[in-house]
């Protein structure tokens, strides 16, 4: 064996040692899948944000349509008696 080969060996047992794989090209593979993975995950998570914080915009706008009127009159009333 010469001794490139022996280096090259040496340095995949390593890594297979270190992180799980033996040569860079399975290090990129399973790189990949994780960033698919998590890129997934980002994307379900942003969806429910946006309908989660769109329901909540929903029930505020209902809420202040319910309270504007009352408020409207007290406003009205107080303007009314302090001139």
């Amino acid at each position: 064996m010469s001794s490139s080969s022996s280096a090259i060996y040496n340095l995949s047992q390593l890594m297979r040692a270190l992180w799980g794989v033996g040569t860079p090209k399975q290090a990129a593979a399973r790189a990949k899948v994780l960033v698919e993975i998590l890129l997934c995950l980002l994307t379900a998570g942003w969806s429910r944000f946006v309908s989660e914080t769109m329901d909540w915009i929903t029930e505020f706008n209902w809420q202040w349509e319910q309270s504007r009127p009352p408020v409207a009159g007290w406003v009205k009333n107080e303007v009314a008696a302090f001139f």
